[in-house]
C-alpha cells in the first residue's frame, strides 16, 4: 500500500503568512483605485513593499515542491497531472469570474469588468488574480525539461526577468512579463529543493535574524521607494525580494514552533489557494461593509477588509467542502471529476507544489 504523503506545516505557515499578505495588497490597491486622497503617498509605498515578497514566497514555495513531487512522478504522469492541479481550476475559475462578475455589477462597483471576450481570450490572457496559474503551469512545464539542470534553470530565468525589465509596457504587463518577473524564485526554490535542502532553510538565532532581514528588506524598500520605484517587479529588485522572502521564511520557521498560532496560519496556508480565488468576489463588498461599519480610517479599512477577505473565502472554503464540491471547483485535486478519464483512478498524493 502507497504510503500517505505528509505536508510540511513549515510551508503552509509560509503559504498563511504570504496569502494575507495577497489579500491585504488587494484591499489597498482597491483604496487606491478611487479613495486613496491623502494617504496616497503611504499606501503607494505600502503596495511596493507587499508586492516584493508575496508572490515571491508564493513561488519559491511552488518551485520548491515542484521539484520534489519531480522526483515522485514519471515526467509523462507529473504532465497529465497538470491538469487537474493547474489546468482544470484555471478553466473552470475563469468562467466563475465570469458569471459572477456580471451578476455582482448590477449590486457593487466592481474596478475590473470581466467581459464575454476576455473570457475566450483565457488561453494566452488570464482573468485578474488567474495569472497566477497560468504562470505556474508555464514554469512547472519548463521545470520537467530542466529537472536534471537547476543552476540552468536560475540562469535562464534570470535571463527572462532580465529581458522583461528591458521590454516594452506591452511585454512587461502582459502575462509573459509576469511569468518572466516571478520566475526566478520558482527556480530558487527549485534548486534549494535539488540539494536537499529544507523548504525553510535551518537558521541560527532565529529571533536576531528575523529582525536583522525586516531591517535589510526594510531600508531596502525605504530607498527604492525615495527614488521614485513603483514596481519591485524588474530584475533589479530581485535581491531585495529574496532578503524579503528569507524574512517570511524565518518569520514561519518561528511560528511553526508554535502551538495555536501556528496551527491557524498552517490551516490557513492549506486553504491558500481557495482563498486566492475567492477572496476578490468577497473584496468586492469591503466598500459597502466599511460603510455600515462606519469605518473612515483608511488603516481600520485595511485591516477590516483584509480580515473579511481571507475568512470570508475560508468560509466558503469549507462550505464547499462540506457541500462535495471542492472537487468540482477545482480545490481538492483527488476529486477531480475528470480524474478517471487522465489516470484511472491513480492517486497522485498530495501535491503542494500548486
Amino acid at each position: 500500500m502507497k504510503s500517505e504523503i505528509v505536508r510540511d506545516p513549515a510551508a503552509d505557515v509560509l503559504r498563511g503568512i504570504a496569502i494575507v499578505l495577497v489579500v491585504l495588497g488587494h484591499v489597498n490597491r482597491g483604496i487606491l483605485d478611487g479613495r486613496a486622497e491623502l494617504w496616497q503617498q503611504s499606501l503607494s509605498a505600502l503596495d511596493f513593499c507587499l508586492y516584493s515578497i508575496h508572490m515571491p514566497a508564493f513561488f519559491y514555495v511552488a518551485g520548491y515542491f515542484t521539484f520534489t513531487s519531480l522526483q515522485r512522478r514519471a515526467p509523462f504522469s507529473y504532465i497529465v497531472e497538470r491538469w487537474y492541479n493547474i489546468i482544470y481550476p484555471y478553466i473552470i475559475w475563469s468562467c466563475v469570474t465570469f458569471i459572477i462578475h456580471h451578476f455582482m455589477a448590477r449590486l457593487t462597483k466592481i474596478n475590473h469588468h470581466v467581459t464575454l471576450n476576455d473570457l475566450i481570450n483565457v488561453w494566452w490572457r488570464p482573468i485578474n488574480i488567474l495569472w497566477f496559474l497560468y504562470a505556474l503551469l508555464v514554469m512547472q512545464l519548463v521545470s520537467v525539461a530542466l529537472k536534471r539542470r537547476p543552476v540552468s534553470f536560475i540562469a535562464i530565468a534570470l535571463c527572462a526577468a532580465g529581458f522583461a525589465t528591458i521590454a516594452s509596457d506591452f511585454i512587461r504587463l502582459s502575462i509573459a512579463g509576469k511569468t518572466a518577473f516571478q520566475m526566478p524564485y520558482f527556480a530558487i526554490g527549485f534548486a534549494i529543493a535539488s540539494r536537499g535542502l529544507p523548504v525553510l532553510p535551518i537558521i541560527r538565532r532565529k529571533k536576531l535574524n528575523s529582525l536583522l532581514l525586516a531591517a535589510f528588506w526594510s531600508v531596502g524598500c525605504a530607498l527604492a521607494i525615495r527614488s521614485g520605484f513603483a514596481d519591485p517587479s524588474p530584475i533589479f529588485f530581485t535581491p531585495l525580494s529574496l532578503i524579503g522572502v528569507a524574512m517570511l521564511t524565518s518569520f514561519a520557521s518561528l511560528i511553526v514552533r508554535t502551538n495555536t498560532v501556528g496551527k491557524h496560519i498552517s490551516a490557513l496556508g492549506k486553504a491558500s489557494l481557495p482563498i486566492y480565488l475567492m477572496h476578490s468576489f468577497a473584496l468586492a463588498t469591503v466598500p459597502r461593509l466599511a460603510n455600515a461599519l462606519h469605518i473612515c480610517s483608511v488603516t481600520e479599512e485595511l485591516i477590516v477588509g483584509t480580515l473579511f477577505g481571507v475568512y470570508a473565502s475560508l468560509l466558503a472554503y469549507f462550505v464547499t467542502q462540506k457541500a462535495g464540491l471542492d472537487g468540482l471547483l477545482g480545490f481538492n485535486p483527488r476529486k477531480n471529476p475528470f480524474r478517471s478519464l487522465f489516470l484511472s483512478g491513480r492517486s497522485g498524493g498530495d501535491d503542494q507544489a500548486r
